[in-house]
């Protein structure tokens, strides 16, 4: 069983066109086609810079203050990143829309 978005891409998981639309009404009835579809993968070795853009100190507190850990875990958990060697990436999807 194929997971493909659609019969034009044989691609399993992250095919171009399931972000772009092709496969469901999202962007067609807006008016819009797909003019061009690209990737970026910020990478962040320095948990302070990290931290700025991604609020990871934040998040953990405020995991912690809704219960899902304990206020030490999300401490030792970013003294971890903090002290060790740090790396960080992510791929951001930048779709171009246009009439």
């Amino acid at each position: 069983m194929s997971t493909a978005c659609c019969t034009r891409c044989p691609t399993p998981r992250w095919c171009w066109r399931r972000f772009a639309g092709c496969c469901g009404p999202a962007a067609s009835s807006a008016g819009l086609e797909v003019l061009d579809v690209s990737t970026i993968a910020p990478v962040f070795r320095s948990f302070a810079e990290a931290d700025l853009v991604l609020g990871l100190s934040r998040n953990a507190l405020r995991a912690a203050s809704a219960g899902l850990l304990s206020v030490e875990d999300a401490r030792t958990w970013i003294t971890a990143l903090e002290e060790g060697p740090f790396l960080a990436a992510f791929v951001i999807f930048v779709v171009v829309l246009g009439r």
